[in-house]
């Protein structure tokens, strides 16, 4: 048992260090990642230092406690089948779009806003902040996510492909989030998909505003309860173009909103 924590801890270290360099060196080594940056504000050293010491602490802890999880069985697998695999992607992913955007509008309210408070030091993003949190927020996050997975595999298929089927898309989005580099092309947002999943924009807006944005991969939720920036689309296209903003308090107006952007009612 000890030694399948040490390995999987170790291979949980390798996979988030592995990660969050290849973001740092397509956001800030290549032509593209620095035309189209999001905001065109540097980061400074002092941040920069600030992340990686966060880092180093949380990233082999949050890796012990997965590995203590895959340890304890706390999820219990099912043969693999197409099937279970679907049903295991359409769970993590349905239940992670539910609980994180209400707890993540819950960790901006005054009570809890503390917990959340290490992540938000980064008002404009790099790959770095992706695992800047604090321990308390780790563990929470950890626990939320997991508790409704583990608590159906004892009644529903669960696979262990399904998980990395949705693990694995989830890391790189994450990274892709906190880049502040837009990936996509101007005219993503103007399409049925782009208006129901987010871009590294999308992510980038909340860090500076704070307030709005709470979603995970899609922004429905903040459709629905009113948290959705109305020049997010705006503001994708520029920096897709490469003409991203240059103050962390610039809005754009909506006055030229294309229709598409307001079908979603």
């Amino acid at each position: 048992m000890l030694l399948g924590i040490l390995f999987t801890t170790i291979l949980f270290i390798a996979r988030s260090a592995v990660a969050i360099t290849g973001g740092l060196l397509a956001s800030s080594k290549t032509q593209f990642g620095r035309a189209r940056r999001i905001y065109r504000i540097d980061i400074s050293e002092s941040q920069m230092w600030a992340e990686f010491s966060t880092i180093i602490k949380i990233i082999p802890f949050y890796s012990v406690m997965v590995a203590i999880g895959y340890a304890l069985n706390l999820i219990r697998y099912s043969d693999f089948s197409w099937s279970g695999t679907f049903l295991t992607f359409a769970i993590l992913f349905l239940w992670n779009e539910t609980w994180f955007y209400f707890f993540h509008r819950l960790e901006h309210t005054p009570k809890f806003i503390k917990l959340h408070a290490t992540h938000h030091r980064s008002k404009v993003t790099s790959p770095l902040t992706v695992s800047a949190f604090s321990f308390g927020e780790q563990t929470a996050h950890l626990l939320l996510a997991l508790s409704i997975p583990a608590l159906l595999s004892h009644f529903v298929p669960i696979t262990f492909a399904g998980v990395v089927v949705y693990s694995v898309p989830m890391i790189i989005f994450n990274i892709l989030g906190h880049m502040n580099v837009e990936v996509y092309p101007s005219w993503f947002t103007s399409t049925l998909i782009g208006q129901f999943f987010v871009t590294p924009t999308y992510h980038a807006l909340h860090h500076s505003r704070i307030k709005g944005h709470y979603g995970l991969l899609t922004t429905i939720p903040d459709r629905l309860f009113g948290s959705y920036f109305e020049d997010y689309y705006l503001v994708q296209s520029r920096a897709a173009s490469g003409n991203g903003l240059t103050s962390l308090s610039e809005r754009l107006s909506v006055a030229q909103a294309r229709l598409p952007q307001n079908s979603f009612s």
